[in-house]
């Protein structure tokens, strides 16, 4: 069932997509993400598939050998790369990487540096609020999978209009609606409907199209939909916490930083955190024990 209807929003961005094209989903991507929904994924089909690109190969083989992970012998093969990292850190390379090359690569990568190091860091954020709150309902890897998806819009809007490297930049206004307000009266569409419509053409399941597509605002009342509204809520989380760290580690504090316009409390009290069945102090903790843990890398190249 196709929970993602058209309307005038995503009309609006369709036309944009015609305009610049759509990327074409890379088959590792699309095989990936049928298998990390599998109970047990076989290793060896896995790197079989990832041996399939060449080049891809190349590249996971020289991320995993750089200082980012501090190996003692160098990787030579993709199994023996799975065999090292483990499933899990294995597929997060691959996916990563492969994900950067279509929407943050090229001559022009450097201007998708900013965009891409939040998408990651959203990403880890989505996998480690799921793990959290089991009761949600909602795999880690699901999550991880609609946080790396999130902003890809944002890097097709980027590679269209030229003055969007300063739209997306610290200066985004606080309160999220004027946010997609202004993002629209700028462009006629905004990176969300852009991002939704990605995603569907990518296969996305429709829960995951629905997140990507509300996560700058309140999730609309639907009928059959509970799985994209908690998806949707771990992403709105996954924002937040991501934001806040990044505000402390810049010298901040919990009573001076505000997550589009809402303080902690504020967003506690929304309608958001019903979804999760979480309380102010449950969420006080899990970021006390972000803020204990070192960063994922971003992984680059």
């Amino acid at each position: 069932m196709n929970l993602v209807q058209d309307d005038d929003e995503l009309l609006a961005a369709g036309a944009l997509l015609t305009d610049i094209g759509v990327p074409s989903p890379p088959k590792v991507i699309l095989e990936l993400s049928r298998m990390v929904m599998e109970p047990n994924p076989d290793y060896r089909t896995i790197a079989g598939l990832v041996n399939q690109d060449a080049a891809l190969s190349a590249k996971v083989i020289k991320i995993i050998n750089s200082p980012l992970f501090g190996l003692r012998k160098k990787v030579k093969s993709i199994n023996h790369a799975l065999t090292m990292l483990g499933m899990d850190y294995f597929k997060k390379v691959v996916i990563q990487s492969s994900l950067r090359e279509v929407f943050a690569g090229g001559k022009d990568a450097h201007r998708y540096e900013k965009l891409w190091e939040n998408n990651v860091a959203v990403s880890n954020m989505c996998k480690k609020v799921a793990e959290y709150w089991p009761k949600a309902g909602i795999s880690s890897d699901l999550a991880y999978m609609v946080g790396l998806f999130h902003d890809c819009g944002a890097a097709l809007m980027m590679r269209k209009f030229a003055d969007y490297d300063q739209f997306y930049s610290d200066d985004w206004p606080p309160n999220a609606a004027h946010l997609l307000d202004r993002e629209f009266e700028r462009y006629q569409t905004n990176h969300c409907a852009v991002g939704c419509l990605v995603a569907r053409s990518w296969g996305l399941s429709s829960d995951m199209c629905l997140a990507i597509r509300h996560h700058h605002r309140e999730f609309p009342e639907q009928e059959g939909v509970s799985d994209a509204r908690c998806l949707w809520a771990i992403l709105r989380l996954a924002q937040f916490v991501t934001g806040y760290v990044n505000h402390v580690h810049d010298g901040g504090t919990h009573r001076d930083y505000a997550f589009e316009g809402m303080s902690l409390e504020d967003l506690v009290e929304s309608s958001l955190f019903q979804k999760l069945s979480v309380s102010l102090s449950e969420v006080l903790s899990f970021i006390n024990e972000v803020m204990e843990q070192p960063a994922p890398p971003v992984i680059r190249g």
